[in-house]
């Protein structure tokens, strides 16, 4: 389970680190490329745009998958806990001394 949301944390930094690096690398291109005011304006408009939808789609995915993980843990921790309960219930069938007719 520790390994899951280890992978799913670096998933995460992962994605996150992508798209600060792709809204820096898009920003310092356009600083940079010598272009009239409106134009640059424009071209800052459409890439804090793609940002920001770059961004809803990469937490729509990570929010899918901590879905997934909750879904997998309940249902592990409910198989344990039935598990657990058989169990006890054996023991206490076991422990409990056979009653003879009077």
């Amino acid at each position: 389970m520790s390994e899951e949301r280890d992978r799913l944390s670096e998933t995460v930094r992962m994605i996150g680190a992508g798209l600060v690096g792709a809204v820096i690398a898009g920003g310092l291109a356009l600083l940079l490329a010598p272009k009239a005011g409106k134009e640059l304006r424009e071209e800052l408009k459409g890439t804090a745009s793609e940002a920001t939808e770059k961004l809803s789609e990469a937490t729509h995915t990570i929010a899918g998958r901590l879905k997934e993980k909750a879904v997998e843990i309940k249902d592990k921790a409910t198989s344990v806990a039935r598990q657990a309960m058989e169990q006890v219930q054996q023991e206490t069938c076991e422990d409990k001394p056979e009653e003879t007719g009077g």
